[in-house]
């Protein structure tokens, strides 16, 4: 375990109700217009985690559990609040949808209070990553946009400069205009790794800066991730476009079970009990791992450049100093990613 593992990261008070601004900035929404070949473009926020590895150091005061995407670390707002930011800098709020969990309403009820209340999307309980994207995506296609761009943001990244990614996502967005293509990942430049990071190992000649996606490694050790820095491989962010009927495909592809288990209840808006009873039957699935590890021919990948990327995952990266949120951080003395 390195000294950084060891030392418990300082804890900062849990974020305080009625802390937040009542409304999202208004970006420029560069990469906003659409047409009916291309749809608009929309972002999803995924914000239902529990936050397990990170728990010990985040508890209230009586002792609960605060999930790290509603933790203020050294900012008075959480990274919840950051991810809609980078969102909103992006799309307009009217098509910015964000996946919560019931049993975590009283985090979020009044961190998401100036968002449109049919765009949080409320799971009855986690399971996995799978089901939380496919939840909103359907709820895109199949009611508000059918042939809709979809940007997907994790709520618990910290990112040191904000206009690095946001090329990145525009870039992204750009490329999925075309209908036929590819689910496009962000993949991180990485030399500071440790072994919780996944890994995408592209192909070696990109196309207009777009990859092929060749495969992933999971979580390896150090010698390993050093090798994979070496080869080229990119540090998986699980920040990635698509058009929203690409991503559906993959779903058909690789959960068909879960998809047809989710199309009727999303397309009849049924009532939140039928949902209950949903998630209550479906087992979990990790969306890295069921599907975007078996569609690997359906995926691009772009290579973000050093941005102060990190998604908060272990106690020693939640113990390096975050900086607030909105402004742009000095680069780094050596020009690597953080993950």
């Amino acid at each position: 375990m390195s000294r950084a593992d060891s030392v418990a990261p300082k804890r900062p008070a849990p974020p305080t109700p009625g802390a937040y601004p009542r409304a999202l900035p208004c970006g420029d929404h560069e990469a906003d217009a659409g047409t009916p070949e291309t749809g608009q473009l929309w972002a999803v926020v995924l914000a239902g985690g529990e936050g397990t590895r990170v728990s010990a150091f985040m508890r209230g005061a009586a002792g609960e559990l605060v999930p790290k995407q509603y933790w203020a670390f050294e900012s008075d707002e959480p990274p919840l609040r950051w991810a809609l930011r980078r969102a909103a800098a992006i799309v307009p709020r009217s098509r910015i949808l964000v996946v919560v969990a019931e049993h975590h309403r009283g985090f979020w009820s009044d961190i998401l209070a100036d968002l449109p209340r049919e765009n949080v999307v409320v799971q009855p309980r986690n399971r996995g990553t799978a089901a939380e994207i496919l939840l909103p995506v359907l709820d895109i296609v199949l009611h508000r946009d059918r042939d809709a761009r979809v940007l997907v943001l994790p709520a618990d990244h910290h990112v040191g400069s904000e206009a690095v990614l946001r090329r990145a996502l525009l870039a992204a967005a750009r490329i999925v205009r075309r209908p036929s293509a590819p689910l496009v990942l962000l993949g991180m430049v990485g030399e500071d790794c440790d072994r919780e990071c996944g890994w995408i190992l592209p192909s070696a000649c990109p196309s207009a800066g777009l990859r092929a996606v060749l495969s992933f490694v999971e979580k390896p050790d150090p010698e390993t991730s050093r090798e994979l820095a070496g080869l080229g491989a990119l540090v998986n962010s699980f920040i990635f476009a698509s058009r929203g009927r690409t991503l559906v495909r993959l779903y058909e592809d690789a959960l068909p079970q879960l998809l047809r288990r989710f199309v009727p209840v999303v397309l009849a808006r049924s009532h939140q009990w039928h949902l209950r009873e949903l998630y209550d039957e479906i087992p979990s699935h990790d969306f890295s791992r069921a599907v975007l590890e078996r569609c690997c021919g359906s995926l691009g990948v772009l290579a973000v450049p050093p941005c102060g990327w990190s998604d908060l995952g272990t106690p020693s990266r939640l113990g390096r100093p975050l900086g607030r949120p909105g402004r742009d951080l000095a680069a780094p003395a050596v020009a690597t990613v953080v993950c």
